[in-house]
């Protein structure tokens, strides 16, 4: 399975392959501050798995449970591309938004449920988690 996207102005390009290990909501408030929305949608995927053509702008901070997160973005247009936390190395979440076909990729599951805003609603269905979910 191979994925291809871009920025909204096509300064950068990316393409994934493989299955994503996880697909999730985050609704945690560094995706919503930097995204401007709710919640922001991600595929995580080893970083072997995923190429991007282009300059990336990176901002890091750190998370609500400690770990430095890397947001890695457009320089262009400001398109939210790629995020990536210290606590899961070697994976990369790419944000589902850039994707030219995404409908295939269903995100399992919520986290920060505890940071949901009144006007955005949690996906039906799937577990949500105040936190980070458990690691297996």
């Amino acid at each position: 399975m191979t994925h291809k996207g871009s920025c909204q102005c096509g300064a950068i390009a990316i393409e994934v392959t493989g299955e994503p290990a996880l697909a999730a909501h985050c609704h945690c408030l560094d995706c919503q501050k930097s995204g401007g929305a709710g919640h922001l949608s991600f595929a995580f995927y080893p970083e072997a798995q995923v190429k991007v053509t282009g300059e990336l702008t990176r901002y890091a901070s750190k998370t609500d449970a400690g770990n430095m997160m890397t947001r890695s973005f457009c320089p262009v247009c400001g398109s939210r591309i790629l995020g990536e936390s210290d606590g899961v190395p070697g994976m990369t979440g790419v944000a589902l938004g850039v994707l030219d076909e995404s409908d295939d990729i269903a995100p399992a599951m919520s986290f920060y449920a505890k940071r949901l805003r009144k006007w955005d609603h949690l996906a039906e269905a799937i577990p949500a988690f105040d936190e980070l979910p458990p690691r297996k």
